[in-house]
């Protein structure tokens, strides 16, 4: 299964992606520059305010669940459906 984590590099995401390496999935992480905690996974970087830039990341990219730990305002969810357009499986 390929996982996609939006965030997960902090406090609830961290103990997910974890969980979910335990079990064998394939994770890619889309999170800003900064801590990359898990270096044997995808690391995507984009600051979901800038919507170009969220596009750019995961063009042409499929998941089978995408897991949202940082969708704190309803734009950034709509951001992120709009720049998987359908690629993302199961949104969580």
């Amino acid at each position: 299964m390929d996982l996609l984590v939006i965030g997960g590099t902090r406090f609830v995401g961290r103990h997910l992606v974890q969980a979910a390496l335990l079990r064998d999935l394939r994770v890619t992480l889309l999170h800003r520059r900064g801590v990359d905690p898990f270096p044997d996974v995808e690391h995507l970087h984009a600051d979901r305010d800038d919507p170009a830039a969220l596009a750019t990341a995961l063009a042409g990219r499929r998941f089978d669940a995408t897991v949202d730990v940082c969708g704190y305002w309803p734009r950034h969810v709509r951001t992120l459906a709009e720049a998987l357009d359908g690629r993302g499986g199961h949104h969580v």
